[in-house]
């Protein structure tokens, strides 16, 4: 049996001294990684708590954990809002699963002059599109053992954006300053806000906008990124330049 800690299983019905997992989890911990009635898993509420639980039992697609304990995971010390044009739909979802495995608090999607929105507009059922985003990123959080599900907003115009920033600006910008010598213009702070334009880039009134709200421009590599990959290293970049301590989580229990 594979040592049960590299699996990190998601719920969101934890009581007492009990979790219960849904048809999905329970037919991978089952199916999958061969769970069986007192075995050991490890499961979070996305919340940053970390629940070690011996199986109780398993009925009708739902496996029932007996929780023998419990770690809080603290968040790493920086703070990070990403605010990002929309690409298309393929790259959004790539976007937002490997922002959340970086440990990013919040993401929020801008709808820009040249953003690739309109397939958002177009989709009828916007609560199953959200609940596709949301699987997306609780995979990534499984995957990358950082017990945190991020916040991830509706679509927001730019022009919305100052009610939605707090903390340090920063955009992404091929002709702004190294990410290190970016940052060192602002003390460290509670949180950032990082925005990065959508394919074609921020239009240029959205880039005298953002000049006008004090935005500190950092430049990510020496080629043009895509939308995706310009968000994923910003988020990288920002997080570990800034972070004071590591926060990968050391689970409970023994090996089995």
């Amino acid at each position: 049996m594979r040592d049960y800690r590299h699996f990190l299983f998601f719920t969101e019905r934890v009581e007492s001294d009990r979790l219960y997992l849904d048809p999905a989890e329970t037919r991978h911990a089952v199916a999958v990684l061969r769970r069986a009635k007192g075995d050991p898993l490890l499961a979070t509420d996305g919340q940053g708590t970390v629940y070690e639980c011996r199986v109780e039992s398993i009925v009708k697609k739902q496996l029932t954990g007996l929780i023998v304990g419990r770690t809080v995971v603290p968040r790493h010390s920086c703070s990070l809002h990403m605010l990002v044009g929309l690409p298309e739909r393929a790259a959004f979802e790539k976007l937002i699963t490997d922002l959340t495995a970086l440990g990013v608090e919040r993401i929020t999607p801008l709808v820009c002059r040249h953003c690739q929105g309109g397939w958002w507009e177009r989709d009828a059922d916007g609560e199953r599109l959200s609940e596709r985003f949301r699987g997306k990123m609780v995979v990534a959080l499984k995957q990358s053992l950082y017990p945190y599900l991020p916040r991830l907003d509706p679509p927001l115009l730019f022009e919305n954006i100052g009610s939605a920033i707090s903390g340090s600006f920063l955009v992404a910008d091929p002709e702004g300053a190294p990410v290190a010598e970016a940052l060192n213009m602002h003390p460290p702070a509670a949180g950032y806000a990082c925005f990065v334009g959508p394919p074609g880039g921020f239009a240029p009134e959205e880039q005298t906008s953002l000049k006008a709200l004090g935005a500190t421009s950092l430049r990510l590599a020496p080629t043009r990124l895509t939308t995706e990959l310009a968000a994923v290293v910003a988020c990288s970049e920002i997080i570990g330049t800034r972070q004071t301590h590591t926060a990968f989580p050391t689970f409970p229990g023994s090996a089995a």
